[in-house]
């Protein structure tokens, strides 16, 4: 592809910002095995030679593409109620599911291209994410709004797994009322967990103390 010599002169951060979104786009589009500088340079609106100025090498420029996914900074919700954060958290991820950042680290794990230290570093930034969205649940855990003995990761796997299920696979299933269904479905059977495991718990204390009570007895027995 021929140099971009009508791309805009633009330095500075604002030259890095542009051509990382553009690289993030095309993995997105393309997957890390198949990208090029020129698309990003292209896309980018500046001229591949600025780009091989600043990254020497298209690993570097990945590399540094993932870590602005990296540093987005994610706000969890937190409006004290489990409930209305996991709302907000289901809308959260309708917009995650949208965005090329999220689109170019699903390539990269789906494609199997990428080793080493980039295949990593990529797969860090989305247990890193995972990570903050799970605090919506330990906190609940601390309200009291779950058991305190909740399986916070089996619980985040299954509420996002459902979610991304619905979204990518079933896409003419995945109503808000829909979705919104799942969630209480996955909600409720996390609180009433705990309580069937107490409850068949009970029963089996009983056995145990009717079982010592004949022992009891004959000991009762033989002293007389």
């Amino acid at each position: 592809m021929a140099e971009n010599s009508n791309a805009k002169q633009v330095r500075g951060d604002r030259l890095i910002a542009n051509v990382l979104d553009a690289t993030i786009a095309e993995l997105s589009r393309l997957g890390s095995d198949s990208i090029s500088v020129e698309n990003i340079a292209e896309r980018a609106g500046v001229n591949k030679t600025t780009i091989y100025r600043r990254w020497a090498t298209p690993e570097k420029l990945v590399r540094d593409a993932l870590l602005r996914i990296a540093n987005e900074g994610i706000v969890v919700p937190n409006t004290g109620s489990l409930r209305s954060d996991v709302s907000k958290l289901i809308d959260m991820f309708r917009i995650v599911v949208a965005s090329p950042h999220t689109h170019a680290l699903i390539r990269m794990h789906l494609s199997g291209a990428m080793h080493g230290d980039l295949a990593a570093l990529a797969l860090s930034i989305h247990r890193q994410k995972d990570e903050q969205m799970k605090t919506v649940f330990v906190r609940a855990v601390a309200r009291g709004e779950l058991p305190p003995d909740t399986d916070v990761d089996l619980l985040y796997d299954t509420l996002v797994g459902t979610f991304f299920n619905l979204t990518f696979f079933r896409p003419e299933r995945a109503s808000v009322a829909r979705i919104e269904q799942a969630v209480d479905l996955i909600l409720d059977g996390a609180k009433n967990t705990a309580r069937r495991l107490k409850h068949n718990a009970i029963p089996s204390r009983r056995r145990s103390n009717r079982t010592a009570r004949p022992k009891s007895a004959q000991k009762a027995r033989t002293s007389r």
